[in-house]
């Protein structure tokens, strides 16, 4: 690997140490990012770390899970978008969710406003926050 290359990762692996969820997840996918371009994954990095001990299994497809139509959200974006709101502006919300699901939360509303739809894990999660806070409502 250039020094380049090792340059710029080294720049990014103190990030996955942030207690920010989403930025750790966003410097581990640059990470990911930096070794494909230049035809290599996180095994040769870890490979590399372990002083080439390891041998790297074979690559895995080039596939997203949300391109599949079988991970596809069983919700309309229509009907997610109406619950996540619904959840946010709840008032049960603030004391029954983490901050990690506020910002798992938020996420979700900033990919269906961009028209995206949501993978079965970000279904079910809304869904299940959805049953939580509006089942002990009621209760």
């Amino acid at each position: 690997m250039s020094p380049d290359a090792r340059a710029d990762i080294a720049k990014l692996i103190p990030l996955l140490g942030s207690p920010l969820d989403g930025e750790a997840l966003a410097a581990a996918r640059a990470i990911a990012r930096k070794l494909e371009a230049r035809g290599r994954t996180l095994h040769d990095l870890a490979a590399l770390v372990d002083g080439g001990a390891q041998p790297a299994p074979p690559p895995r497809p080039a596939t997203r899970p949300s391109e599949s139509p079988k991970s596809a959200s069983s919700l309309s974006p229509a009907t997610a978008r109406a619950m996540a709101r619904e959840i946010r502006t709840s008032n049960r919300a603030a004391s029954l969710l983490s901050a990690w699901e506020h910002g798992a939360l938020d996420l979700i509303v900033t990919r269906l406003d961009a028209g995206l739809a949501l993978p079965k894990a970000s279904d079910a999660l809304l869904c299940r926050i959805y049953a939580r806070i509006f089942t002990k409502a009621e209760a």
